[in-house]
């Protein structure tokens, strides 16, 4: 949330996952907000984290499951982008229109600690706060397992350096029982800083997400054996279309035979989806959001490194 347009007016901005794009909701004078928009670079195409895609088939992993964060990283009056992705990188997209007419260029995955910045499992959601009371904004990043790091700049106000990563919250991702309740965040967390309990200290909100399955269901002796038997036949089917792209650079290029053998293969496979569906335990999907707060102890030595 940030006045993207310069008219005093808080608006909002939302990644998605394919082709990772980043649409603008403008808050109108009521309150509401404004159909989306997609933001754009200069040339007027959707500004997107990751380079151009050779296909459909071979996206850019800078591209997807983009998650976008609005700062001043330059100290030039406008907002530029940061936007996590998939792969886990953090990407810098410059802002170089001006604070009501944005339009986005990518410089490429930021660094930390003299390396590119890659967080814990990939899925990187950042998010931007004085952490440590220096003056600067430092640079907050969770992960795919539910980590979050806390990246501590060292620059300038107009030239950010990020100093390798210290973890604020230990992820749960590879450590609960996905069938039980969870005691932590668990996957593709995204951290929001404030303070929650009014104290004066920075607490973390953060939101991630989870999936399990559900009971098995109760199967006849004739039910489970068909289902091994389409899991086996859905195993084949899937090791066929592997293959093909393992073998083709662009399967979409493909003509005659084998263009018609390879779409048998993909509606083959969802026909098996969808038989086995009903045969196995229910797939479930969810997310919590977690409150950390900041303990006295910590927020001073966070203020004493930064000396």
């Amino acid at each position: 949330m940030a006045d993207l347009n310069g008219d005093g007016r808080t608006d909002m901005i939302s990644g998605s996952y394919w082709p990772g794009d980043i649409s603008a909701f403008l808050r109108n004078a009521d309150g509401t907000f404004a159909a989306g928009v997609f933001l754009q670079d200069p040339d007027g195409k959707n500004a997107n984290a990751g380079p151009p895609w050779q296909s459909e088939q071979k996206p850019e992993m800078d591209s997807l499951a983009a998650a976008p964060w609005l700062i001043d990283w330059d100290a030039d009056g406008d907002l530029d982008l940061l936007v996590g992705n998939i792969a886990g990188r953090v990407v810098r997209l410059e802002n170089t229109g001006d604070a009501r007419t944005p339009r986005f260029v990518r410089r490429g995955p930021i660094e930390a600690g003299g390396t590119v910045l890659s967080v814990d499992d990939n899925d990187a959601g950042p998010t931007t706060a004085d952490w440590d009371g220096d003056g600067r904004w430092d640079l907050i990043v969770g992960g795919g397992a539910g980590t979050v790091a806390w990246f501590r700049n060292e620059g300038t106000a107009a030239a950010p350096k990020f100093a390798a990563a210290v973890e604020l919250v230990q992820g749960r991702g590879h450590g609960d029982d996905e069938s039980a309740v969870p005691t932590g965040p668990t996957h593709r967390c995204k951290p929001h800083v404030c303070d929650w309990n009014g104290d004066g200290r920075l607490d973390l909100l953060v939101g991630d997400f989870r999936s399990y399955a559900g009971p098995e269901p109760a199967l006849t002796d004739e039910q489970k054996a068909r289902r091994k038997q389409l899991e086996a036949e859905q195993a084949a089917n899937m090791a066929a279309i592997t293959a093909v792209f393992e073998q083709c650079d662009d399967p979409d290029t493909l003509t005659g035979e084998a263009k018609q053998k390879f779409e048998a293969l993909q509606a083959r496979s969802q026909e098996l989806w969808e038989q086995l569906r009903p045969l196995q335990p229910e797939s479930k999907t969810g997310g919590h959001v977690w409150v950390f707060l900041r303990r006295a102890a910590a927020d001073a030595a966070a203020r004493q490194d930064a000396r």
